[in-house]
């Protein structure tokens, strides 16, 4: 069956008013719904773009992070090694169990 030929047999319920007036009643059912869904797409999809700045505005800051973090920890241990290497006495340490007990850790 050609094209034309399918075309103009599914498109016989065009030129039956009953036909006409089902759709046309369907189509009237369904618009508050689609009325809804797409307030509802207008009101979500500022909401996206801004999630995906902040996500990235995180994603930036926690990169930042890791690199303090990663300076305060090699930091640490520039002042522990100073300050507490095993078999040296550190006059400044208070109480001297305390000096004791990271010395036994290093």
């Amino acid at each position: 069956m050609s094209f034309n030929a399918q075309f103009d047999q599914d498109g016989a319920w065009q030129h039956e008013p009953a036909g006409r007036l089902k759709l046309f009643m369907q189509v009237r059912e369904q618009q508050p719904t689609f009325t809804r869904r797409l307030k509802t797409v207008k009101r979500i999809a500022p909401t996206a773009f801004s999630l995906d700045a902040r996500i990235a505005k995180l994603d930036q800051q926690h990169a930042i992070q890791k690199t303090i973090a990663a300076q305060l920890a090699d930091l640490t241990m520039r002042l522990l090694d100073v300050q507490f290497f095993p078999g040296a006495a550190n006059p400044s340490c208070d109480p001297p169990a305390i000096c004791a007990a990271i010395a036994a850790a290093a």
